[in-house]
């Protein structure tokens, strides 16, 4: 028997000699939950562990002694705290001004007083940066074809589309095959297109689409262009396989073993905009992008390339504007 806090094991012996126990599932979701917990905390033990490669186990010691002191003196800022420690004070304080870089540089900053004392930050003001196009790029080509298809990942659909013009791939997540559906997310691709002075008037889908489609052309006033039975859009599918090469890419960057609902159809959608950041052959110009021809603003490295996909902080959040216990 053993004997543990929630109950007693009983192990019984087996015709090879061998002592065995039934833990049954309550046991193994422990087990479970606990290798979870030790997961989630192994990043930042692994930065910790990182840092004091470089320091002794004395200034380490020290180093956890400021920190710890730190609380104790009403955690003020580390400047503050600095001066004083300089002025002297506190008589027979233990801790001095190195050992608090060295916990500043190993530790980083007190999660508690981020946590108590972050506000919202004053936004940045919002430029507009859009190249203007050519208008005779536009006259010439201001009539698109997109051709749809919907695509399945891990079970999640997902509506996407590729003019033959522009080149213009789009991903939208949608619910359910329904008109109400179609018409919401079709509605959005045809706004993008809209706003940037292009019209369509015609949508090449699969035969599948036909008995929702005939109610969504009156709506949207579009044409639909059905495939022959058994048949299929040769660049819409075309387009699918491409944007789930490109999710299958970044599924393998993250250290993740399973990836939520909303995850996946954020993963889709930002892959399928990174597709139209480069001039496409075939497409109507060769130096600017699909994003360009539809109106989108230049890439700019410290907006667009600073966080991957994947990326996870603790963060509190900007929209709060009062520093309460929320």
């Amino acid at each position: 028997e053993v004997h543990m806090d929630d109950g007693i094991l009983n192990f019984k012996v087996t015709p090879q000699g061998l002592c065995h126990c039934n833990t049954g599932k309550s046991y193994l979701e422990k087990i479970k939950k606990a290798k979870q917990k030790k997961q989630e905390t192994s990043n930042m033990m692994d930065t910790v562990q990182e840092n004091r490669k470089n320091y002794t186990q004395r200034q380490f010691e020290r180093a956890k002694l400021a920190h710890k002191l730190h609380h104790h003196v009403g955690t003020p800022a580390v400047k503050n705290f600095k001066s004083l420690l300089k002025a002297n004070m506190i008589r027979n304080y233990p801790v001095t001004i190195e050992d608090v870089n060295i916990a500043e540089k190993m530790f980083g900053p007190l999660m508690s007083s981020l946590k108590g004392k972050s506000t919202r930050r004053t936004p940045k003001p919002v430029r507009a940066d859009v190249i203007e196009m050519p208008p005779e790029l536009i006259e010439q080509h201001h009539l698109i074809e997109p051709c749809m298809d919907t695509m399945f990942i891990n079970q999640e659909g997902m509506l996407t589309s590729i003019d033959h013009t522009v080149k213009f791939r789009c991903a939208m997540p949608i619910d359910y095959k329904t008109k109400k559906e179609y018409c919401r997310v079709l509605d959005m691709m045809l706004r993008k297109c809209n706003s940037a002075g292009f019209i369509v008037k015609t949508i090449h889908c699969d035969g599948e689409y036909r008995p929702i489609m005939d109610e969504v052309k009156d709506e949207l006033n579009i044409d639909m262009n059905h495939a022959n039975p058994l048949d299929h859009v040769p660049e819409a599918e075309r387009n699918n396989r491409v944007i789930k090469e490109c999710v299958r890419v970044d599924c393998h960057q993250p250290p993740f073993k399973k990836i939520p609902q909303i995850m996946i159809h954020y993963l889709a959608m930002i892959q399928t905009n990174q597709l139209n950041y480069f001039p496409v052959k075939g497409g109507i110009s060769k130096y600017y992008s699909p994003r360009t021809v539809l109106g989108g603003t230049p890439l700019d490295c410290e907006k667009h390339c600073v966080v991957p996909f994947g990326a996870h902080v603790q963060a509190n959040h900007e929209s709060h504007p009062r520093n309460d216990n929320t």
